[in-house]
């Protein structure tokens, strides 16, 4: 991405999530929707924004409300931000975060399962004699 492109995105992302955070006047926008990247194609005629939306549950009927709702938070967005055309949005479904989260949760799944290996915390060094070999 250019400076510009990326400078576009940088306040696009400012002005679409206050908008969203305002709220729409959709009812099937229950939930919470966080903006979770903005990327402007390189001719500005396009910004594609990735939204995670909790809960889960309420995901496909919140992005119903959001593409409904676009050209509405193009122009919301275009009154707070100085530029004589807006590129048009395009939402997407985020699920990075709620995949990270469930390999967090399942690897802190797995190492309460473990067993303790050795109840000493201290590694033993390679001047201690091992438990097998006979002190002199």
């Amino acid at each position: 991405m250019s400076r510009r492109t990326e400078q576009l995105a940088s306040i696009l992302h400012q002005a679409v999530q206050s908008v969203i955070q305002e709220g729409l006047a959709d009812p099937r926008a229950i939930g919470m929707a966080t903006i979770t990247a903005i990327r402007v194609t390189d001719e500005l005629s396009e910004a594609i924004i990735s939204v995670s939306i909790l809960p889960e549950k309420n995901e496909s009927l919140y992005m119903h409300a959001l593409e409904d709702a676009a050209a509405y938070i193009r122009r919301r967005a275009g009154d707070r931000v100085s530029m004589h055309r807006l590129p048009s949005l395009i939402f997407k479904v985020d699920r990075t975060t709620k995949r990270q989260a469930a390999l967090l949760t399942a690897l802190a799944e797995i190492a309460n399962e473990s067993p303790v290996l050795s109840s000493d915390p201290t590694p033993p060094t390679l001047n201690d004699p091992s438990p097998e070999e006979p002190t002199p």
